[in-house]
């Protein structure tokens, strides 16, 4: 599975972009943990944890807004991790 990152997500991973192999059954929320647990804390110093990002952030799996954690994804997929940009 492709996983991309963008904006302050990127910048407290570190990177803008990994492939990561996924079991047979993996939801978005194993996803989201994986990065919580590769990542632990910010690649930089003036950005929040992926911890403290990842809840608020809206996934798309192939370019589709994913509803709902519970979305089983596969190798095959594109997962873009977007964290809020502005506002509420």
């Amino acid at each position: 599975m492709k996983i991309r990152y963008f904006a302050s997500i990127a910048a407290s991973v570190g990177v803008d972009e990994e492939t990561v192999p996924v079991g047979e059954t993996v939801t978005l929320a194993d996803v989201a943990a994986g990065i919580a647990e590769r990542y632990p804390n910010a690649a930089a110093d003036n950005v929040k944890s992926p911890r403290e990002l990842l809840p608020s952030c809206s996934y798309l799996i192939n370019g589709k807004a994913a509803r709902g954690m519970e979305k089983i994804v596969t190798d095959e997929d594109t997962v873009d991790v977007l964290p809020r940009f502005a506002g509420g």
